[in-house]
């Protein structure tokens, strides 16, 4: 697959319309989850900054900001994805796009909340750790670190080579508190 195509592949994959872990979800319905676990244990009604690892083109980062006071910044490694969300966001303030593969751009203990859906899977360990510590490094105390991980075995695009044990043990490293743990259930089908 050339980066052509790669570029192609998520550009369709990233439709603002439909959630890219799953299918049936709407957007609005994978913000509804993803607000209620940062809610869990911080206020996003109140100035705080929220950060978006894997922002892709925007579908969460820009109706998250105008759902919440929160500051959101949106971090993809793809400039394109950037341009896109920059373009298709509001003309001024927050959602504020940056092309970065870490969180290098925000100082320790600046950020409220950071979130992650459909990223980890697509990264191998070495990049999923890192950015793990770079969580640990730039989270308020107190603050809240959600994200979506898949278990299993490496399998075509998606590293799903580290345990969720694994994960744990980073998150522990990088001084991070695990308050829950939800593993999804599969239905198979008879």
């Amino acid at each position: 697959m050339t980066v052509e195509d790669d570029d192609a592949f998520w550009l369709h994959a990233a439709d603002p319309g439909v959630d890219i872990c799953d299918p049936s979800l709407t957007v609005d319905q994978c913000l509804d989850v993803i607000l209620s676990e940062l809610e869990a244990h911080v206020s996003l009604d109140v100035p705080c900054s929220v950060v978006e690892i894997g922002c892709g083109i925007g579908r969460l980062s820009n109706p998250l900001h105008e759902r919440r006071e929160a500051w959101v910044f949106g971090v993809d490694i793809n400039p394109r994805f950037i341009e896109r969300a920059r373009s298709e966001g509001p003309p001024v303030g927050s959602p504020c796009y940056i092309v970065d593969d870490g969180l290098s751009h925000f100082r320790d203990q600046e950020v409220t909340a950071v979130y992650a859906m459909a990223v980890f899977q697509h990264i191998d360990n070495t990049r999923k750790r890192a950015y793990i510590k770079q969580v640990g490094r730039v989270l308020h105390p107190g603050g809240v670190f959600v994200f979506q991980y898949v278990e299993g075995t490496h399998s075509s695009r998606c590293m799903h080579d580290a345990l969720i044990g694994d994960v744990r043990e980073w998150c522990t490293a990088a001084g991070l508190v695990v308050a829950a743990m939800r593993k999804a259930q599969q239905e198979l089908a008879e």
